[in-house]
């Protein structure tokens, strides 16, 4: 884990994020941790919009309530994953809370847990679903450590074991999703089949398995978040 983390601190939250090891870098954006001591309690709900990666949460403390557009609110996991969103979703906490996560790469996740990611799109399903009786260890072990760099070490450590025993990944559909993200989602469908030398149905079945949703709804994503970032600075 890379030790260039940069902390934000506001009157009560504390965000950290971090750059993963060099074997990760490639599926892995990034590992974060997030806290609030005193958050109120459903008071502001936060906005979630789609991103193109999928997320694996782990909490420390209270848990959280989430809430898709047009469903009630529902109690999070403990442990989770959080497959990819192609809508808003509002996430509020229920009281104090220490979480630690790693965001992966569109095609990232798909490397670590053996399951069709199309499974799992705008789903948040327990981390048990995906490694079974692996989650509680994994919760627990983190749940125990003294620190929150001892906490990051043990979630990159799992990352790298499961790294370690994947199968083959589908370089194609690596080269799309680097291409996609390189041209912020402009590079057209046609060219990436013409480089990967696939055809489109083909291409959007490998993404729907690898990636969770097809290239098309991919680049509008990544088009949009560089809309979202440049109105943000």
């Amino acid at each position: 884990m890379s030790s260039g983390g940069q902390l934000l601190r506001g009157s009560k939250l504390q965000y950290a994020q971090f750059q993963p090891v060099a074997p990760l870098a490639q599926y892995v954006r990034c590992f974060w941790i997030m806290s609030d001591d005193n958050p109120a309690a459903c008071a502001e709900p936060e906005h979630v919009v789609p991103d193109g990666c999928m997320e694996l949460i782990v909490h420390v403390g209270n848990p959280f309530f989430v809430r898709r557009a047009g469903g009630g609110f529902q109690q999070s996991p403990r442990s989770l994953m959080a497959g990819q969103i192609t809508s808003y979703l509002r996430m509020c906490p229920t009281g104090p809370y220490w979480m630690i996560g790693a965001r992966f790469e569109p095609h990232g996740a798909r490397r670590f847990f053996d399951l069709p990611m199309h499974e799992i799109v705008d789903a948040i399903i327990p981390l048990s679903a995906m490694i079974g009786g692996q989650a509680g260890s994994l919760e627990a072990r983190i749940g125990e450590a003294p620190t929150a760099r001892k906490r990051l070490k043990i979630l990159e450590g799992a990352l790298l074991d499961r790294l370690a025993s994947a199968g083959p990944g589908d370089d194609r559909v690596d080269h799309c999703v680097s291409r996609l993200i390189a041209s912020g989602g402009r590079i057209t469908i046609d060219e990436l089949c013409r480089q990967t030398s696939i055809g489109a149905r083909q291409m959007e079945r490998r993404f729907r398995a690898v990636v969770g949703i097809p290239p098309k709804l991919l680049a509008r994503i990544i088009r949009f978040r560089r809309i979202f970032e440049f109105t943000e600075t």
